[in-house]
C-alpha cells in the first residue's frame, strides 16, 4: 500500500470535503461561511440531554449528575 484515503468519518463523507486552496480563496473573498458546516453537523450522531438550571450549574462545575 502506498497511500491511504479516508472516504468517510462519522457523518461526513468524501463529498463533504473542501480543498485547502478553496478555503483560502473563500476566506480572501470573505465568503468562508458559505463553505463551512455548523458545529452541530458533527454532533448529530450524539444523543441530546436537556438540562434544567440545577443540572447546568453542576455540569459547569464538573459535578456528576447521574
Amino acid at each position: 500500500m502506498s497511500s491511504l484515503v479516508r472516504t468517510k468519518t462519522g457523518a461526513f463523507s468524501e463529498k463533504d470535503t473542501v480543498q485547502f486552496d478553496m478555503l483560502e480563496k473563500a476566506a480572501a473573498a470573505n465568503e468562508l461561511q458559505t463553505m463551512l458546516l455548523p458545529i452541530a453537523a458533527g454532533l448529530e450522531h450524539l444523543d441530546t440531554l436537556e438540562a434544567d438550571e440545577t443540572m447546568r450549574k453542576r455540569v459547569l462545575h464538573g459535578q456528576k449528575n447521574f
